[in-house]
């Protein structure tokens, strides 16, 4: 396989993953999605509003998803499907509180003719996310085998299973994953190319725009790789042409009007990240001019500071503090990281356990890789998982929700997708005489092996999982052609046959592409 001709194989390749979780998933069991697409239609329509109530096209109503959303044991296909006569109806959205943007673009596909709204829908975001994986993938492979591997891994079958879905999660997701694998790849020494700036730009207009909490997971992924890589954003917004760096204000500014304009608490957040990014950034380039045993107080400093900084800011909260749900909220994390790993659907399709734990394990050895090669990827690594733990716990004080389990595994993941990346970014074969036996080059090409087995692997089996329980519930039959498949458009046998194809071809473009020599620009 030539250089060139990597991007179109990726492309078709990835294209038929995000295409086989567009069929498995039957309308309505993706978490949310029928608020989510009343809302696009709304938008682009321009659809009358009465308490939370849109009148919309009887097309917009999706299979209502109650008798079996939740109960892991009932199958989808206990609700009936629909028939469309084409009346407008009174339809219920609770998505009003996002941001326009991926609603916008999704719905705009809902207008086209010949299928129903929610597969226009899937297939437009579906296409996005295509186009962002695919680009990273190439990314990642042209910088190391090692690296590609991981974000085979990082991307979990939570993260593919959204991809294809009218929640603007997909967005967000896709997003990410293409500015964690631009920002650790590209050389910063000198001009970014073009196809580069304009990746990482669209990445964070894709972040910032879809989601509430995009804008503030854009920030942090920027000025963590500016930390771990020891680059200013200014040097990066120099790099960059002037056509990315206008896409990214663009949207943004767009985010902060909408974030000043909201009524919600939640949203209003969003106008204190970039701020706060200018602040952090500012410190660090003065900390650089301190002595490093100086610095070490700076950094005590500060987590003291956060420590009493955080209970303040979430004791703003309407219901102020309560300490019953900050625990309940902590005890919840462990589960949070389970689900972004592979709890799908309504949080009703779990994948089988030993697929998280063989996942965790290949977590494991990229851990090890990282003590012996880069500890401070491995820092960097645990620092974002307490972040990301950190971030779950504010956003869903300031919810003011009580119920302790509002935050979901999946609204992290733009985040954690970065986790495995950050573990193994330098390349296990390198040239700077540190591995003179090679023992650490081997290590790394078995890594790479086992990386990308074990995320592909664990890929399917959460594929297999969700539509088995989807057809027959959880103590249903494992005889895919028993699992009843009336609310999908094919037989579920099908799709999951290509995504295994899809997979092996993936893995092998993985594993047999020759490795490029080990220059390491990517790292300072």
């Amino acid at each position: 396989m030539s250089d060139r001709q990597l991007p179109w194989i990726v492309a078709a390749l990835v294209g038929g993953i995000i295409l086989s979780w567009l069929l498995v998933v039957p309308p309505g069991a993706q978490p949310d999605e029928h608020s989510h697409l009343v809302r696009s239609g709304a938008l682009v329509l321009r659809a009358d509003k009465t308490d939370g109530f849109y009148v919309l096209p009887d097309r917009y109503v999706m299979t209502d998803p109650g008798c079996y959303a939740f109960d892991p044991f009932a199958p989808a296909t206990c609700a009936a499907p629909l028939e469309h006569s084409g009346q407008d109806l009174l339809v219920l959205t609770r998505a009003d509180d996002y941001p326009p943007g991926g609603h916008g673009l999704t719905g705009a596909a809902t207008l086209l003719p010949g299928l129903d709204p929610v597969w226009w829908a899937r297939l437009v975001a579906g296409v996005v996310a295509t186009v962002f994986v695919s680009a990273a993938i190439v990314l990642a492979l042209r910088r190391s085998r090692l690296l590609g591997g991981a974000l085979l891994l990082a991307l979990t079958p939570m993260a593919w299973s959204s991809l294809p879905s009218a929640n603007p999660s997909t967005y967000a997701i896709a997003g990410a994953t293409a500015l964690w694998v631009a920002l650790l790849t590209t050389d910063l020494r000198s001009r970014v190319p073009a196809a580069t700036a304009w990746l990482i730009a669209s990445g964070w207009a894709a972040l910032a725009v879809s989601r509430r909490d995009g804008l503030v997971w854009a920030c942090l992924i920027v000025f963590g790789v500016a930390v771990f890589r020891r680059f200013a954003l200014v040097d990066l917004a120099r790099r960059l042409t002037v056509g990315p760096v206008a896409l990214a204000g663009v949207a943004t500014l767009v985010t902060l009007v909408w974030g000043v304009t909201s009524d919600s608490r939640t949203s209003q957040l969003v106008v204190v990240a970039p701020i706060l990014l200018v602040v952090a950034e500012l410190v660090r380039s003065k900390a650089d001019a301190v002595p490093p045993e100086a610095r070490w107080w700076l950094v005590a400093i500060g987590a003291i500071a956060g420590v009493v900084a955080w209970p303040l800011l979430v004791s703003t909260r309407s219901k102020g503090w309560d300490t019953d749900l900050v625990v309940a909220i902590v005890n919840q994390t462990d589960d949070n990281l389970v689900e972004a790993i592979g709890r799908l659907g309504w949080l009703d399709a779990p994948i089988p356990s030993f697929a998280v734990y063989a996942w965790l394990l290949a977590i494991g050895g990229a851990v090890g890789f990282a003590l012996i090669t880069n500890v401070r990827g491995l820092v960097a690594a645990v620092v974002l998982v307490f972040v990301a733990a950190l971030s779950s716990w504010t956003f869903e004080l300031l919810q003011n929700n009580d119920s302790g389990t509002y935050w979901q595994g999946r609204y992290s993941l733009p985040l954690l997708i970065g986790v495995p990346l950050l573990l193994v970014v330098r390349p296990g074969d390198r040239a700077d005489g540190a591995d003179p036996d090679g023992i650490v080059g081997r290590f790394g090409a078995r890594l790479m092996v086992w990386v990308t087995i074990t995320g592909l692997l664990v890929l399917n089996l959460g594929a297999w999982a969700a539509a088995r329980r989807w057809g027959v519930g959880l103590d249903g039959s494992y005889l895919p052609w028993r699992w009843d498949t009336s609310l999908q458009p094919v037989p579920s046998v099908l799709p999951l046959a290509l995504l295994a194809a899809c997979s092996l071809g993936l893995g092998w473009s993985v594993i047999a592409r020759p490795e490029r020599a080990a220059d390491d620009p990517a790292v300072a």
